[in-house]
């Protein structure tokens, strides 16, 4: 049947004026005049075709527009203000556009709105449709599919003089006078994608109802469950139980609990109860079951049956035996849609995180999938997959250790929100079991990130659960790594130096401390030295604390084993040395700093060393002039030369001896001063300085000491101020060594 030309006319003008109305719209302020004017006469337009047609369809199909289910024509098509009105249809992905009879300004003005912004502004707000929604525009509808009539069928149901309104109340039930053809509606319900709109319509018809209580409106759908099951073509039964389900899926849980506890079983093949479940998610189905379950506890024979009919009043054994029946049905019925719905959830799950367990590195760039991370752990937990999620955070783990920053980045900040998830006791165990990862992390990464600072946290955390269980061996490791960024041994910037510091901090409260000492005094061999090697990596307030007990121990064993523990460390005591040293101390106390000190090559390690080569006790002088020898390397000279002259005879033979040995040749200068600078009574210690004076001259191997050593050894023993037999021969032996 052809368009009324008055209707296309009438229609035509109402889509020019839309278009105006929009531009109108993009122009001026929503309150502007000129845009109130123009929906005014786009209203008024449609007022008047509204008093002939009850609703006003145009779609966009096949690159064309159509009016109802007619294509216009091309030259139709090319006017600028209908070309621009297909535009914005193809531009929001509108299939179609129904207005209805009760349209408002108000409608119109939402709508002409909507369409005056950008495509891309209503996709981020969630979609041209729920947009629509959210302005409750109701009677403008979308997306309702439109058909031309092209087969010899479809002619005949254009021709048929039946409208979609009388289709509509006839399945709804909307009027129980309206008497319609069943076979003829059953030969339209043929076009299975006319009848989907019809269906739609329907549904927003009742949705629309809002007055009526839900008990009411869901036997309303459920009446046209059973309409449509007359009428719908077997072979489009199983599509139309997919379509009606997702629409029952979308209402509320309480009027989809009134749905499913009626007699729709044996609706469309006995498949709508399932198809309906099936497309429940998240919480949803859990509260339509409880509904459900409420509902099957207190229930009365189900809508729809007529118990009276199925069990006469004295049968009533039977009618409990069947009740009990329908119940367990029903209950087996949910149990298994939900059991389908994990399995699919679990699945589309496992496919998402599939990249990252294949190990490609690329996929840990992809955001959205790192952010929803958290969220996919949580429901494979829901869902006890616990396997899944180990290695998910595993892999997670494994990219830690990526040569690429990008890479550590993403990937730490995905372990933290996943960790931060779980349940406590898990955190606590997912970080036990990735604890050596961490701690080669930590040790590698060079970025100052929350996520490091977070994953630091946790290793402490873990170090102190360590230290309470007295799991030494497990926490010194971890503890290193930190204490060698705190003392600089791992270079790092200034704020991860700063969280590794606070860490140390954490971790040697005096509390913790007396524990660590209490311990070490009361284990054994293996025990006592791993919480030595803790305590020796606590800081400098358990470094003077071990140091105190190395003071105070009369045991040369244990004293042994400290100085062993705080030998490991290094230059990490130092500064503790450096205190120390200047402190009243027993001399075997700074004996054992100044030994301390040949273990460390560094810097201030002289400085120190200078301090106790000038100490009383001879002993400690001896033990730091064998460490500066073995440390100071350019610097042993000229520290030597400079104790030389304040130093006492036994301290001097020592400094001339590692003079010589070092063959320090600025030195000679002075040596040989002090050779021609002779008493006229030699002592007994002068003798033997002269003895060690030419000795280290001729190693030092200076010509300019070969005419006094020439002249020593040629002396005569019987001259005045002879020189002893030892200290000429001295003399000859290093004449030797420079002139061969």
């Amino acid at each position: 049947m052809m368009m009324d030309s008055w209707v296309k006319q009438k229609s035509m003008e109402v889509l020019t004026l839309m278009t105006l109305a929009v531009t109108t719209w993009r122009l001026y302020p929503p309150k502007n005049p000129m845009v109130i004017n123009s929906i005014e006469s786009l209203y008024k337009a449609l007022e008047t075709l509204l008093q002939k047609e009850k609703s006003l369809i145009f779609a966009e199909t096949e690159k064309n527009l159509l009016i109802y289910n007619e294509q216009i024509s091309q030259n139709e098509l090319k006017q600028p203000r209908i070309a621009a009105l297909f535009e914005l249809l193809i531009n929001f992905e509108i299939k179609s556009v129904t207005i209805n009879h009760g349209v408002t300004r108000e409608d119109l003005s939402g709508f002409v709105g909507i369409l005056a912004q950008q495509p891309e502004a209503i996709t981020l707000s969630g979609g041209i449709n729920k947009v629509i929604g959210e302005r409750n525009i109701a009677h403008i509808l979308l997306g309702q599919r439109v058909y031309i009539a092209k087969s010899s069928r479809n002619k005949l149901l254009a021709g048929l003089d039946i409208h979609d309104d009388d289709i509509i109340q006839y399945i709804t039930g909307a009027n129980p006078q309206l008497d319609l053809d069943v076979d003829q509606v059953r030969e339209m319900a043929q076009n299975s994608e006319w009848m989907e709109q019809i269906f739609k319509n329907g549904m927003n018809q009742i949705k629309n109802k809002g007055y009526m209580p839900n008990s009411q409106l869901s036997e309303n759908i459920v009446l046209m469950m059973s309409m449509l099951d007359r009428i719908v073509d077997k072979a489009d039964q199983e599509k139309f139980s997919r379509m009606i389900a997702k629409s029952v899926a979308d209402l509320d849980e309480d009027m989809i609990g009134h749905i499913l506890s009626q007699d729709i079983e044996h609706y469309f093949n006995g498949k709508i109860f399932q198809d309906v479940l099936d497309q429940l998610e998240g919480g949803k189905i859990d509260r339509v079951m409880d509904i459900l379950h409420n509902q099957i506890r207190h229930s009365k024979p189900l809508p729809g049956r007529d118990g009276a009919a199925l069990f006469s009043p004295p049968d009533e054994q039977a009618y409990q035996r069947s009740l009990a029946s329908d119940k367990k049905k029903m209950l087996q019925q949910i149990k298994d849609a939900e059991k389908r719905r994990n399995e699919k959830k679990i699945d589309g799950l496992k496919q998402e995180i599939a990249p990252l367990l294949a190990g490609k590195e690329e996929s840990f760039l992809n955001a959205s999938l790192m952010d929803s991370l958290a969220g996919i752990v949580s429901d494979l937990t829901v869902h006890e997959q616990h396997e899944t999620v180990e290695a998910l955070i595993d892999r997670l783990a494994e990219a830690l250790l990526s040569e690429r920053q990008d890479i550590r980045d993403h990937a730490s900040a995905a372990l933290v929100t996943i960790i931060e998830s779980l349940p406590e006791q898990r955190q606590q165990a997912v970080v036990e079991r990735l604890s050596t990862t961490l701690m080669r992390w930590i040790q590698l990464e060079t970025s100052a990130t929350e996520a490091h600072k977070k994953l630091s946290s946790r290793l402490k955390d873990h170090m102190i659960k360590l230290i309470q269980e007295k799991r030494y061996a497990e926490c010194l490791p971890l503890l290193n790594a930190f204490h060698l960024i705190d003392y600089g041994f791992l270079e790092k910037n200034e704020n991860i130096q700063k969280t590794s510091a606070g860490i140390i901090n954490a971790l040697s409260s005096s509390y913790r401390l007396d524990l660590l000492f209490a311990a070490y005094a009361s284990s054994g061999d293996q025990e006592k030295m791993d919480i030595g090697r803790i305590l020796s990596r606590l800081g400098n307030t358990s470094l003077h604390r071990l140091m105190d007990l190395l003071r105070d121990q009369p045991d040369g064993d244990e004293r042994v084993k400290i100085l062993h523990l705080i030998r490991e460390i290094g230059p990490a005591a130092l500064s503790v040395i450096k205190e120390r040293s200047l402190k009243d101390f027993p001399w075997h106390h700074h004996r054992n700093l100044a030994y301390l000190l040949r273990f460390i090559k560094n810097s201030d390690t002289v400085d120190a060393l200078q301090t106790l080569l000038r100490h009383k006790h001879q002993k400690v002088r001896e033990e730091a002039l064998e460490s500066l020898y073995l440390v100071g390397e350019d610097e042993r000279g000229p520290v030597l030369l400079s104790l030389l002259s304040t130093s006492d005879d036994s301290l001097k033979i020592s400094i001339i001896e590692l003079l010589g040995k070092i063959k320090y040749k600025e030195g000679a200068t002075a040596l040989i001063e002090m050779l021609k600078a002779r008493p006229f009574i030699a002592t007994s210690a002068r003798k033997t300085i002269e003895e060690v004076i030419c000795t280290a001259l001729g190693k030092i191997g200076t010509p300019e000491a070969a005419a006094l050593l020439a002249e020593i050894s040629n002396q005569k023993f019987y001259s005045m101020g002879s020189y002893p037999e030892r200290v000429r021969k001295a003399a000859a032996k290093a004449l030797t060594a420079i002139n061969p």
